[in-house]
């Protein structure tokens, strides 16, 4: 069985990500050639089509969200621009 201990995001990467895609492959929801250890557009879309297909069943599916990638980018953005401001005055 695939056991995953973790939120996964767009952008992770690793053996869990490798898992649930073989899984959603195995299961018709992913094509093979996305299986990358990327947790990428195509694994999120084939997740959420597989909830679809669970909760049309009646089975409920709960998908959680990485909160936070917001906050996380937009600090990056932040900083970005701080540092080519001091690169600036210089």
């Amino acid at each position: 069985d695939t056991i995953v201990s973790e939120v996964l995001a767009v952008g992770m990467t690793g053996e869990q990500v490798r898992s649930v895609q073989e899984r959603l492959s195995a299961l018709g929801y992913l094509s093979a050639s996305f299986v990358t250890g990327v947790y990428d557009v195509q694994t999120a879309q084939a997740v959420r089509r597989f909830q679809q297909i669970l909760q049309s069943s009646g089975v409920n599916a709960t998908v959680r969200r990485r909160l936070g990638a917001d906050i996380d980018a937009a600090c990056g953005q932040l900083r970005n621009k701080f540092d080519e401001s001091r690169r600036n005055e210089q």
